[in-house]
């Protein structure tokens, strides 16, 4: 048996409809084939969209933090280095 990609994705997309009607119906939004949202339910799903953008603002800025932190460790390492060889070449040259 063969089946056609036209097919595939039909079959995908039923899959994908089926799977947010049964979702929707599970958190109750959906009730005999009709959507049911109150103003409370309006207020949740707000709440919930609000609540992924901040983990992603804060997983941004976790990111940024530590990228910066690295960085930073990383100038003064060099610089302490840089900072050695400069006062061993001094020493060298006064003796």
């Amino acid at each position: 048996m063969e089946i056609s990609v036209e097919q595939l994705e039909e079959m995908m997309v039923r899959a994908a409809k089926r799977g947010v009607s049964e979702f929707m119906v599970e958190i109750g939004l959906l009730e005999d084939g009709e959507m049911h949202i109150t103003e409370e339910k309006k207020r949740d799903l707000h709440d919930v969209i609000a609540l992924m953008q901040i983990y992603r603002d804060m997983k941004k800025t976790a990111i940024n933090t530590t990228v910066k932190i690295l960085v930073g460790v990383m100038i003064l390492s060099i610089l302490a280095y840089v900072g050695m060889k400069v006062k061993i070449l001094k020493l060298l040259l006064i003796n």
